[in-house]
């Protein structure tokens, strides 16, 4: 059970991954929502293993990675009612991992042998928005228009920003022992 950094107003969103009752090897995922009030609740299933969800700023729709038999990874996108209505193969050597929104853009961390890198899919394609480098990503979401998310370039982990307008990288912290699932508060000041 994973549950998402990301609640909105109305919906918290995670997803699970269930063993077959039958065969032990076989497991599927699903994408899992419900209202903050515990009513509503919804299940996605899509065609290969769904996970980490994001959903947009309305709430309307949310992007999902979806892994399938062969190994390939694809970005899926999910109504508010959670049936599959697209779906984006990544890249060829990529293997997405997580996924964010800044409006109608879907940013994703993905994996490839040269390391981790940021794309962004826009208008059907993708686009390279951080170039692969032998580190680990983690933890991406989004503040005040800027993709945050945590990575040990340093050789622990650290919190950055990248601004997806002028691709400038910030690092925002600097611990002698590094940290993780950095948040804002509602007043811009640290949790």
């Amino acid at each position: 059970f994973i549950l998402s950094r990301y609640a909105l107003f109305i919906k918290i969103f995670w997803s699970e991954t269930k063993d077959d009752t039958r065969w032990n090897l076989q497991t599927k995922s699903v994408i899992r929502s419900m209202t903050k009030n515990g009513k509503g609740k919804h299940t996605s299933e899509g065609n290969g293993l769904m996970h980490n969800p994001s959903p947009d700023a309305s709430g309307t729709r949310t992007a999902a990675v979806s892994y399938g038999i062969g190994g390939r990874s694809s970005l899926e996108i999910l109504n508010d009612e959670g049936t599959v209505t697209a779906s984006y193969d990544a890249p060829d050597s990529l293997q997405l991992v997580e996924t964010a929104w800044i409006g109608d853009d879907i940013y994703a961390t993905a994996i490839s042998d040269n390391g981790y890198g940021i794309y962004r899919f826009s208008s059907g394609s993708w686009k390279t928005m951080l170039e692969p480098q032998p580190v680990m990503m983690k933890d991406l979401s989004v503040h005040d228009g800027e993709l945050m998310f945590t990575c040990d370039r340093t050789g622990v982990h650290e919190l950055y920003h990248l601004n997806p307008a002028d691709g400038i990288l910030r690092q925002k912290t600097s611990l002698r022992y590094g940290a993780s699932d950095f948040q804002y508060s509602e007043d811009g000041k640290w949790l």
